[in-house]
């Protein structure tokens, strides 16, 4: 009798202590962004975002740390600095949230300037060399198809809301863009492209996914250090189909069902 009650007891409590042991992940939502920012995504279409959202932590797509700049929004407008959309979006969240940690979950990219310079660079002497060449007819096909979908894909983020870049249907074309990359890359050895500039292109496409799984630990590393209840990851467009599926493989995470809606 005393076994069959200590049995009960167990089967009864089992689903409190499971139901705890969810309701304990950490609630993450990542939001994909512009960081040039255009006439609908704003700091301000940001801030409101995170304002809704309320989190006790935010990481943004930087190695360093957020810091509060005295004056940024004064030289902003008188336009001495630039800063980026979301360096002024957290800006504006931390005057009102002085306690909730900015930390910084990119990998050590300097100048950055520089490296965004160089990545565009790199891009446009690959396809302006791989669009003189005469390919044949199924390789040219594919290739259209892969400029038609990026154009397309480039138009939406550039042009569109911050809700409507974070549906599902349009971050996730990032995933197809770049397979089709990597494939192109490889269709590029069957042509007399400039070795120099393809092999610069494929390092560029391998940095890429090191770069993302950097993040990627990044963020399971603060988590566990700082073990929020909130998490809003702000991140470029292209990087969150990568950080969605990778962090869904680590259960230790509750993706938010937060809305946008601006």
């Amino acid at each position: 009798m005393k076994s069959l009650y200590i049995f009960l007891s167990f089967l009864f409590v089992l689903p409190c202590v499971r139901a705890q042991s969810l309701a304990s992940k950490p609630e993450i939502l990542i939001i994909g962004t512009v960081h040039s920012g255009n006439k609908k995504i704003t700091h301000n279409s940001l801030y409101n975002t995170l304002a809704k959202f309320q989190p006790d932590l935010i990481l943004w797509e930087d190695e360093e740390d957020f810091k509060y700049v005295f004056g940024l929004f004064t030289a902003y407008r008188l336009k001495i600095a630039r800063p980026p959309m979301e360096q002024l979006a957290l800006q504006k969240y931390k005057r009102y949230h002085k306690k909730v940690p900015m930390l910084g979950f990119d990998t050590i990219i300097k100048p950055r300037k520089t490296y965004i310079k160089n990545l565009i660079t790199t891009y446009d002497n690959f396809h302006e060399s791989l669009g003189l060449v005469k390919m044949n007819t199924i390789d040219s096909l594919q290739y259209a198809n892969f400029v038609r979908l990026q154009d397309d894909y480039f138009n939406q983020f550039m042009f569109s809301s911050l809700s409507f870049i974070n549906q599902d249907s349009v971050y996730k074309k990032s995933l197809v863009i770049k397979q089709m990359e990597n494939h192109i890359a490889s269709l590029a050895d069957n042509y007399n492209i400039d070795s120099t500039i393809l092999a610069s292109y494929k390092l560029q496409n391998k940095f890429w996914i090191i770069r993302n799984d950097y993040m990627v630990n990044k963020i399971i590393e603060i988590v566990k250090n700082y073990a929020p209840q909130k998490i809003a990851v702000i991140t470029g467009l292209s990087h969150k189909y990568y950080l969605m599926d990778k962090l869904k493989e680590n259960h230790n995470f509750s993706f938010s069902s937060f809305e946008l809606k601006n």
